[in-house]
């Protein structure tokens, strides 16, 4: 039974004297009261009260009101003494910890049980003695020498670090590194501390756990030699049967690898003996010996003799056999079965190279590091590996017969194993079992990618400000000889502080005829390495710019986005683990060559790029062959309603997704038709060969076009869950500009599917990942290995060169531009990015996007922002009966000239609506209302007539379909990167949307 906790109370009497009294946490004022006045024997209660002393003044108490009102949250807070305890308990667990793959932990863990334990370190001296005369320099030099050690040792190793661990690197190695760690927490409080330690503890996989045992079910115990952690593995179990039956299937499993053990091993000899015929310089051996010891050895000895290598008991102690005894008749007996198994550990070891090639394989990028998979996953990969094996060597005829035979009894296992867990994770038919295989091993990799490189994220955000150090060094190291990294000396430059003291704050003119001289052939201006394309922004803020763009950009992007952001969607949606595919809109965009021959285009994914991946999508390869967006739209629709198992709809941005089912709305009849006959509209422009190949992966079906039918015709909200009953997320960015797009989906189209906007990226590189996509709004951690982060304060983005903030000095609830330093050759870089720190996940900061510098309406200097006007829109619309807003943007009048007339600076603004076909004055003034109670700047301006009373026109349906194609074509960007300009600042789009004017 949980005892309630108890909370003593001091009272003052007026005669001075002190009474004290434990009541309940929950207690109110007048049970104290009752329990002085019994302690005092006083019965008059009308004469006295309870008060609290505040600041000199007497605050009677509301006897009716409990405690904690008064007290605050310290009145409510848990007795420290809990915290210790279970401290101490978990210090002492930590000391006993055999998690020796996680040695980097416990530096952490003893730091800050040095700062709970310890205090703050004792800060070195400073240099006063240097002034001293030169003759006491050596005798202060060897005082010195004295008080650093002194300083260092003011701890025992072996009361902090398990014994291994100090055996391992020694205790002059504890020595020197665990006082620099101890002294980066000084300032923690000592409950802080422990609290530190305790959550830094939970991270070992064997140090917060504890093992009860379980009296009244059945239990057998395996102790498996070799374990990493837990030298004994219990299983409970509800019955004897289940037991017997797990131990059996053990024992089956320990049977079969002794049993194909020395196959293998007789597979690598003579492998041995072969390649020692062809390469003698490198194989010293005795063949004739080795030709012998193969002839001795049997193949079937090693079934026969395989029960040597299990032992299998039952331990009965005296007191579970009384136990027993009486429990018998309630039939809950507890049962252990220790089950020893005397083979060496497995280790995987895999090089660089391999890694990298695993992951070029799936995306075309590097990774660095080895491969260490699961189990599970090594085994699914092995049994693949095995079965290509035999299919292509089974006819070799200097193979023993036994051999074959034993290695197609493995294969077909491991198959069968392997199949049924495909089969349990396919959802929908007519799925090659290439395209299955192939999609089944990129998720384990992916999944195994993710696992390692959130664990990575986690303990960088530990400690972001080294892990942005190293990051920064990292760059400038690799680009040090370049003309650049010359100019500013990277070489030399020791830290951050260095850096930002030499090197200023930049925008795009800084690089602009260093880019160029890139682009026209010369080799390290900026970065050491060759660019991989000149890759050109989406233009949203102003004129497009042209960027490097790197293969270590991409290798980030994938390795410290893509696989992070698949782990937590993994987790927080788990039905996307199954073997579903996934419709991707996205297109192939449209390269130039630079002078040198550089592609020039849009730095996004493309089919090209994901050519690997392309299987995992409904729509064909050749399909992405198609130039034109709108027919290669088309085709993305017509392939993905074949499929009614859709599992996935995907998109860089929730605004092509839009244009999808906008699409599909206008054009569903023709897309159900070509399903029903088998064909793809003959009002698609395609080349005869390429129509060919689609057609011939269409046959006719006229049952699920009737299926079609039938759910267009119930309506638009919702269709696609009907569609694709099977969907279970939306894939995309809808934050910033693309969050209306979002909001429209979630409420007609894709009505009940989660969505999930997994990056916080730009043309520049990686930002944030969203490690919470279960969460409305749209937060993005900080990526700490991706760029160096710098933070401008909002309040100082108008001045030439600020001061900057890092991230661990950057405060919750503020305003801050980024400026970056990233892998492709920007320095210092002010990227125009308005984002807010809503909080921290351990040191490392996290965003959400606020703004565009560039997208900011300002006529009179007021500067309204793209979410302040947003969130005014929004209320409004929701003032004008029957009205849906489809899309917006705004332009200040002093790019229209005399076009809108009016002399005062005001802002005009376009809307796109649903449901209604006119506005009245009334209702176009409301705008201008919400956003005067919205920003006090812009109502002063209003009031004083400084501006104008802003102009709304509503513009035809289709209108901003239409301006999209025309900013797309002038500025060369992708369908992929497209974000709608808020801010028009070409008076060409402007006119546009005035010639699409109806009211």
């Amino acid at each position: 039974m949980r005892m309630k906790q108890k909370r003593d109370v001091f009272i003052l009497l007026p005669n001075k004297q002190h009474l004290e009294c434990a009541v309940t946490v929950t207690a109110k004022g007048h049970d104290v009261l009752n329990t002085v006045l019994e302690l005092l024997g006083v019965m008059e209660l009308q004469v006295l009260g309870l008060a609290v002393l505040r600041d000199n003044e007497y605050l009677f108490l509301d006897l009716e009101q409990k405690l904690s009102k008064y007290f605050g949250k310290r009145w409510s807070r848990r007795s420290s003494k809990v915290l210790q305890l279970y401290y101490t308990e978990l210090r002492r667990k930590v000391l006993q910890s055999q998690s020796r793959h996680q040695e980097a932990w416990f530096f952490q863990l003893a730091a800050s049980a040095l700062q709970a334990e310890v205090g703050d370190l004792e800060e070195k001296e400073g240099s006063e003695e240097e002034e001293e005369v030169v003759e006491e320099e050596d005798g202060e030099e060897e005082e010195d020498g004295r008080h650093e050690k002194k300083r260092r040792h003011y701890f025992l190793p072996e009361d902090y670090f398990p014994f291994w661990l100090i055996k391992h690197w020694g205790r002059d190695f504890m020595f020197q590194h665990s006082p620099v760690l101890h002294g980066e927490l000084r300032g923690l409080s000592h409950r802080g501390a422990m609290l530190q330690f305790i959550k830094e503890a939970s991270c070992l996989q064997d140090g917060p756990v504890t093992f009860y045992r379980m009296r009244q079910d059945r239990r057998f115990e395996i102790h498996a030699v070799g374990s990493l952690c837990l030298p004994l593995l219990v299983y409970y179990t509800t019955s004897c049967f289940h037991s017997k039956h797990i131990l059996k299937h053990l024992s089956d499993s320990h049977r079969f690898h002794i049993s194909t053990r020395d196959t293998v091993s007789y597979i690598q000899q003579l492998e041995d003996m072969q390649a020692s015929q062809f390469y003698k310089e490198a194989y010293i051996c005795d063949v004739a010996g080795l030709r012998q010891r193969l002839h001795n050895n049997s193949l079937m000895s090693s079934v026969s003799d395989c029960s040597v290598g299990m032992l299998t008991t039952t331990v009965w102690s005296e007191e579970e056999e009384e136990e027993e005894e009486e429990e018998e008749e309630e039939g809950s007996a507890t049962a252990e079965v220790e089950m020893c198994v005397d083979e060496p550990e497995e280790v995987f070891v895999d090089s660089p190279p391999e890694v990298s090639w695993l992951a070029e394989l799936l995306y075309g990028v590097s990774v660095d590091g080895p491969l260490v998979l699961p189990p599970s996953d090594w085994a699914a990969l092995s049994f693949v590996v095995l079965f290509i094996a035999v299919t292509i060597g089974g006819g070799t005829p200097a193979m023993p017969p036994p051999v074959p035979t034993a290695l197609g009894v493995f294969s077909s296992t491991g198959l069968a194993l392997l199949w049924k867990d495909i089969s349990s994770k396919m959802r929908g038919e007519h799925r090659s079992i290439s395209g299955l295989f192939s999609q089944y091993i990129a998720l384990k990799v992916i999944c195994w990618l993710g696992r390692r490189q959130r664990r990575k994220l986690e303990a960088d955000t530990l400690n972001v400000k080294r892990a942005q150090e190293e990051t920064l060094l990292l760059r400038l190291r690799k680009n040090a000889d370049t003309c650049y990294g010359k100019q500013y000396d990277f070489s030399s430059i020791k830290d951050t502080d260095d850096f930002r003291a030499r090197h200023p704050i930049t925008t795009y003119e800084h690089y602009r005829e260093l880019i160029r001289r890139i682009a026209g052939g010369e080799a390290k201006v900026i970065i050491a390495e060759k660019p991989l394309i000149l890759a050109m922004t989406s233009g949203t803020s102003g004129p497009s710019a042209m960027l490097l763009s790197t293969k270590d950009t991409n290798t980030e992007f994938f390795l410290q986005g893509v696989t992070v952001c698949m782990d937590a969607m993994r987790q927080a949606f788990p039905a996307s683990n199954s073997l579903q595919r996934t419709t991707k809109f996205f297109y192939t965009p449209t390269f130039r060559q630079s002078e040198a021959g550089i592609p020039i285009g849009p730095n996004s994914s493309t089919p090209a790029s994901s050519r690997h991946m392309l299987n995992l999508y409904t729509t064909p390869a050749s399909a992405f062959e198609v130039p034109s967006e709108k027919d290669a739209l088309y085709l993305h629709l017509l392939f993905a309603l074949k499929d009614p198992t859709v599992g996935t709809l995907e998109s860089n941005f929730a605004s092509t997704v839009f244009y999808a089912f906008s699409a599909l709305q206008e054009r569903w009849q023709e897309l159900v038709d070509d399903i029903e006959r088998g064909k793809v509209s003959s009002s698609l422009t395609l080349e005869p060969k390429l129509r060919a190949r689609l057609e011939a992966q269409i046959k006719p079906d006229p049952r699920r076009a009737a299926e079609l039918r039938e759910h267009f015709r119930e309506g638009f909200k919702g269709i696609s869950q009907r569609l694709w009953p099977h969907l279970h997320l939306v894939l995309a960015v809808d934050s910033g500009s693309n969050q209306i797009y979002g909001e429209m989906l979630r409420e007609s189209y894709c009505w009940g599917v989660p969505f999930y906007s997994p990056f916080y990226a730009a043309t520049e590189g990686l930002i944030g990942v969203n490690l919470w996509p279960q969460e409305p709004s749209r937060r993005y951690l900080l990526c700490p290995r991706s760029m160096f982060c710098e933070f401008l304060p909002e309040s100082s983005l108008d001045e030439e060169q600020p001061h900057t903030l890092l991230m661990e000095e950057v405060k919750e609830g503020h305003n801050y531009e980024l400026v970056l330093t990233n892998a492709s050759g920007l320095f210092r870089y002010r990227i125009g990015d308005i984002v807010k720190v809503v909080g921290f996940h351990n040191q490392c900061p996290i965003v959400e996007f606020q703004y565009r510098r560039g997208q900011m309406l300002s006529v009179r200097g007021e500067k309204v922002s793209e979410a302040l006007f947003l969130g005014a829109l929004k209320k409004a619309v929701a003032q004008w009966p029957g009205a849906h807003l489809v899309d917006y943007c705004c332009a200040e009048s002093g790019i229209l000239g005399d076009s809108t007339g009016g002399s005062d600076p005001h802002y005009q603004v376009f809307i796109e609506l649903k449901g209604v076909r006119n506005l009245t004055e009334e209702q176009r003034y409301k705008l201008d209302i919400c956003l005067q109670q919205d920003s006090a700047v812009y109502k002063s301006f209003r009031i004083k007539g400084s501006i104008g009373s802003m102009r709304v026109q509503l513009v035809a349906e289709g209108a901003f379909r239409e301006l999209r194609t025309q900013m797309m074509s002038f500025s060369n960007t992708s369908p992929n990167t497209f974000k709608m300009h808020r801010v028009l600042r070409r008076k060409e789009y402007a006119d546009f949307l005035l010639g699409k004017t109806v009211s």
